[in-house]
């Protein structure tokens, strides 16, 4: 999903001036509904914005806020300017990049010349309520390109991580931040599903992680 894409589901659902919806967890009253339990719910289903309500769309019931939802921010690995994979980073749980086996295991994308220069746990980002920052772990060092060009020798140092900077692990590898506000991924930690129904409702504006 691109950022335009998002921005036009937001503007569906009335909430393109009224971002800061996006950060809580929202419940519909009706317990069958796929928005009763949002924290478990295997879609990210958004409310709909009716004068100053939020309502649920399906079933019209003014919208329970459940309290904050973690931050998430996704990152994009490019090769050679091609989008190749995407991370999710949650709130207070650091994400480490490198060549360790697993989902952040950035191997498939380098040859065997890259793979010497980019060590097993390379880079860490942390969010937490403000920012995302970077930290170098490698051996090598990274390359910190920011937005407006500057370029920074990151090595065992921390710097903050917005949308235009660009972590350089390889001449042909690259880390960015995506720039949408509300990341595809679930976070990691959400409880086993409860499923209603295999596919969300038709008239819902929903951020679903498909297979």
């Amino acid at each position: 999903m691109s950022v335009n894409e998002e921005r036009d589901l937001l503007i569906q659902q009335g909430l393109s001036r009224r971002v800061e919806v996006l950060g809580r967890y929202w419940s519909c009253p009706e317990p069958r509904c796929p928005r009763h339990d949002p924290t478990s719910s295997p879609f990210v289903l958004l409310p709909l914005a009716n004068g100053s309500r939020l309502v649920c769309d399906q079933h019209n019931l003014e919208m329970v806020d459940m309290g904050p939802r973690p931050r998430v921010a996704q990152l994009k690995v490019m090769q050679n300017d091609r989008e190749r994979h995407r991370f999710t980073v949650t709130q207070d749980e650091p994400l480490i990049v490198g060549r360790s086996p697993g989902p952040t295991d950035l191997s498939p994308f380098l040859d065997e010349t890259a793979r010497r220069g980019v060590s097993r746990a390379h880079l860490r980002f942390d969010l937490d309520s403000n920012w995302l920052m970077v930290t170098d772990l490698s051996l090598n060092g990274t390359v910190l390109i920011l937005r407006d060009g500057t370029r920074l020798d990151l090595h065992r140092a921390t710097h903050s991580f917005t949308v235009g900077d660009r972590a350089r692990i390889h001449p042909s590898l690259e880390i960015i931040r995506s720039g949408r506000r509300y990341p595809l991924e679930l976070s990691a930690h959400r409880r086993t599903p409860r499923r209603w129904s295999s596919e969300p409702p038709g008239s819902t504006a929903s951020f679903w992680n498909p297979p």
